[in-house]
Order: structure tokens, then sequence, then C-alpha cells
């Protein structure tokens, strides 16, 4: 007999769970309320289906709860209101048994929150990103289209140009013709002018947003400024530039997986990463600079090998310049270049040795500028003397010695002690790092516990939403679900609050225990509650 009463309380409390989840999440899918968060403009109707297919899974994770909560506060307040509670307990049947249908519920429930919330929604960010990158041209072709045509990202400069087209063989690259083109400033435009046609390529780059590129081809404009027309020759290159339309990432939008693995390895974080690879660079820029003169200084002189060359600099003098980075000035230098059997020998006031990342990001190498009164003289060659102002040796390896250094790998480079009086910037970003990844730690801790604890949550709401049912029955049953919404509007709130806390480094453990201290109080009053129907 209480099976069989049990499963009719599940069925009904079933239906009116299912109904409810598809009404809101249809609701909160189409009405916007999960739209808004997307923050993509002047969507054609197959990609906001596209979209909507997207958001819809989404919608659900948050209605699971409050369907939960609803569906047994009227399923409750019905059976009371129908005397049903007093024929079970006038039956002998125990009432406590009574609320097992509404457990089964809210850990379904809750179970389902806590998978969407750690796999569904990042999963959306994901496929939103996915989702912008596939649409960037027609973005773009859009934008070209509307009233307000299309800005380069930074907003300085606005193209006007006729229907774009493609290249027979190149589907990546936009032809627009008949362009346009208005510069402004902060406060007025700064010239105008038009162009035969732009070329934009749409790069498949290894970056976090799509990216533009281009060329510029018959661009002529008049300045402002200079008040005359200018014509260019050839074409202009349109510099590399990131449309923002993908979300960065964040530790919000981490799956569970994803969140434990950079739980683990802190240092692999997008951000730490970053702050860590400059760090190392930066690192092995001072140690770089550190060996050239070292070595000048025993020996009165450097050997620099490049790739096709060898470069021996001699001077009167040397030191460290430690303000900016420590890069190394020499002073009535003489830099000797030899190169496949020639020679060449470059004469100047002074110089600077100076190492960097390249451009590209692969590798760093060392440059060498000299200034001031630069002859060069060829030796070995009947050339003529030349003279300049300056004179540029790039191209010069890192020694092998370097990268096998403590600061080369991240442990060596966030543990290891840097003299901040002997490497001041190095050390400015190790301890960046430090903070970076301490911060993402308790990101990380604070992240779960708030996706653990919301999900647990509907345990303790859904079982006080039957207990109020059963206490305000009837026509009361709407208000007992209005008043079963404010300790869950409180465990809301908390839960935020209780994650903002748990990232600060003072009040770490506060926040944990304000975001689970909720719920405990959530619970006690369901035991309160529940211990009241059944004496009544």
């Amino acid at each position: 007999m209480l099976s069989t009463l049990q499963w009719y309380i599940f069925r009904e409390m079933g239906k009116t769970f299912l109904l409810t989840s598809i009404a809101l999440t249809t609701v909160l899918g189409f009405g916007g309320g999960v739209m808004n968060l997307v923050e993509v403009d002047r969507v054609s109707p197959g990609q906001l289906l596209g979209l909507a297919l997207i958001v819809l899974p989404v919608a659900g994770t948050l209605t699971l709860p409050v369907a939960a909560l609803y569906s047994a506060t009227v399923t409750y307040g019905r059976m009371s209101a129908d005397n049903e509670f007093l024929a079970c307990r006038a039956s002998g049947i125990n009432l406590g048994r009574l609320f097992a249908a509404p457990m089964v519920i809210s850990v379904l429930s809750g179970a389902g929150t806590f998978y969407f919330v750690n796999y569904m929604i990042p999963g959306l960010i994901h496929d939103l990103n996915t989702f912008a990158r596939a649409g960037v041209q027609q973005y773009v072709e859009q934008q070209i289209r509307s009233p307000e045509r299309l800005t380069m990202p930074g907003g300085r400069f606005r193209l006007y140009a006729d229907a774009p087209s493609h290249l027979a063989d190149d589907r990546q690259t936009l032809v627009l013709g008949g362009v346009a083109v208005l510069e402004v400033g902060e406060r007025e435009w700064r010239s105008v002018g038009a162009a035969e046609r732009i070329e934009l390529r749409f790069e498949d780059a290894n970056t976090e947003r799509p990216v533009l590129a281009g060329e510029v081809f018959g661009l002529t404009y008049f300045n402002r400024e200079k008040g005359q027309w200018i014509r260019e020759v050839g074409r202009q290159s349109i510099g590399r530039n990131e449309i923002p339309l993908t979300i960065r990432p964040r530790v919000k939008w981490l799956t569970l997986t994803k969140l434990m693995e950079y739980g683990a390895n802190p240092a692999e974080w997008p951000r730490v990463r970053e702050i860590i690879d400059n760090g190392r660079t930066e690192w092995a820029c001072q140690r770089f600079h550190e060996a050239v003169y070292d070595e000048f200084v025993g020996n009165h002189s450097v050997v620099l090998p490049a790739a096709d060359a060898v470069v021996t600099i001699q001077a009167a003098e040397v030191r460290r310049d430690m303000e900016r980075d420590g890069r190394v000035l020499f002073f009535d230098v003489t830099a000797t270049e030899a190169r496949g059997g020639a020679s060449r020998r470059i004469h100047g006031r002074e110089a600077q040795f100076h190492a960097a990342r390249r451009d590209d990001g692969a590798i760093v190498q060392g440059e060498l500028v000299i200034t001031g009164d630069v002859e060069v003289t060829y030796p070995d060659s009947s050339i003529q003397p030349a003279r300049g102002g300056r004179e540029r040796l790039s191209g010069f390896a890192l020694p092998v010695s370097i990268p096998a250094a403590d600061g080369s790998t991240d442990s060596g480079f966030l543990e290891e002690e840097v003299p901040a009086e002997k490497l001041p910037t190095v050390a400015a970003i190790q301890h960046k790092a430090r903070q970076e990844r301490d911060l993402f730690v308790r990101q990380v801790t604070a992240e779960f516990h708030s996706r653990l604890a919301f999900s647990a949550s509907a345990l303790a709401l859904v079982l006080l939403g039957a207990a109020l049912g059963v206490l305000l029955r009837g026509a009361n049953v709407l208000v007992a679900f209005g008043i079963s919404f404010v300790p869950a509007m409180m465990v809301t709130v908390m839960n935020i609050m209780g994650r903002q806390l748990a990232e600060k480094a003072d009040t770490g453990t506060v926040g944990l225990l304000v975001l689970w201290g909720a719920i405990g109080a959530v619970v006690v009053a369901d035991g309160w509650l529940i211990a009241r129907v059944i004496r009544r």
C-alpha cells in the first residue's frame, strides 16, 4: 500500500515538474532571459535558430530547481487541501515517509543542475565561441550592409563599401569595392577618403578571438590636420585586428574536468601562463645581458654568433643600464662582422646590446644598435666606407646555457628567490605571477564549492516547499510557493556573497562558511517544519 501511495505522489510531482520545466525553459530561452547574456548583434534568422538550439538546453539548468520547488509545493498543497494526509495518518501511515517523493525529485534536480552547471553552461560558451568564429565573415558582411557600417576594432576607422564579394580562388578573403574610409578622433573626424578596393582576410590564428587583416589599394584621403589631399602609392597594409565576438576564458566558464586540471596545475591557466612566459623571457634577457657583460669584462671583447655571421665587439668602456632591464652599453665601440669569408667594420660613439623576444614570440634574440657618427668600412673589399647615424645588427642567439637555468621552468620561476635589487623587473613579474596563481587557486576553490552548494540547495529547498504546501494548503499554495522563494533567494545571495569572500586572501574560510551556512539554516528550517507537519 505504501509503495502505491509513494508512486502516486511521485507521479503527480513528476508531471508537474516536467510541465513546469518545459514552460520555464521555453519562456527563459525564447523570452530573452538567457539570450540577453549573449552579446551578438545583428544575427540572421538561421543564426538565431542555431543560437536558440545552443541556449535552450542551458536554460533548463536555471529552471530545474524552480520547477522542483513549484511541483513539491503545489502537489503537497493540493493533497493537504483534499485531506489526504489526514486519511494516511488515520490509516497508521508514518507521514515522514510521504516526503520520500520530494527527496527523490530534489536529488534528481540537484544532480541534473550539478551536471548542467559543470558541463552544459561551459559547453554553451565553447559553442558560442565556435558559433562566432564560424560566422565571422557573415558578421563582417552584415556590418558593411548595416547603417552603422563596419567599424574596425579600436573604433578609429569606419568603412563604407558596396556589396562585398569573394575571390574566386580564396573564400577566406573578402573584397570590398567602392570604399569610403572615415577616421575619427576622440571628438572630431581626422581624415576622409576613398579606395579602389580593400581585401580583408580572416585568419585562423591561435588566438582567443577571430583575427581580421588585409590590404588597401589605391587609397586617396584628405588629412584634416595638414589640410591637404594625400594619395598613397601601391597598397597599404591593415594590421591584424581581433574581432571582439568571442568570450574570453574565465573560471566560471570551465567544465568540472578543466577546473580540476587547472586546480592541480594552476601555472597552465592562460592568465598565469602569460605572466610566467613574460617573466621567463625577461629573466632570459637579463641573463643574456649579464653573460655579454661578463664576457667583455673578462676578455675586453665579446663574440656574438648569429645565424650566418659572427660579430666581435670591442669598446673603450662598458656598463649596464640597470634602470632599463640591464641592457649593455658600449662606448667608443667597434663591431667587426664576419660573414662568408668577408668582413665589415662598424664604428660608432656608442652602442647598446638588448635582448628581447622575437616578434613571432618564438625565441629570445639579441640586437646590437650602434649610434653616433657611425662609419662602416670593408677591410677585405674595395667598397667605399659609408657613414650614417645608426646601424643595427640582430639575430644573436640566446646562449645554450641560459635556458637550462632554474628560471626557465614554471616551478623554478615561481619558487626561485629572485634578488629584487639585482633584477627588479623580474622580481616584480614573479610577484605578480604568484599573486595571480594564488588568486586563481582561490577562484577554483570558490567556484567548485559554489556549484556544489547551489546544486545541493535543491534538496533543502524542495523539502521546505513541500512542508509549506502542507501547512498553507488550498488557496494558499501559491503563497507557500512565494514564501519558499525567500529562503531560496537567501541561499542564492549567500552563495554569491560567499563565493566573492572565498576569492579573497583574508576571507577565504569565512566565504565558505557563509556559502554553506545558508543551506544549513534551510535544513534546520526543514526539520522544524516537517516535524510540525507530522505532529499536526
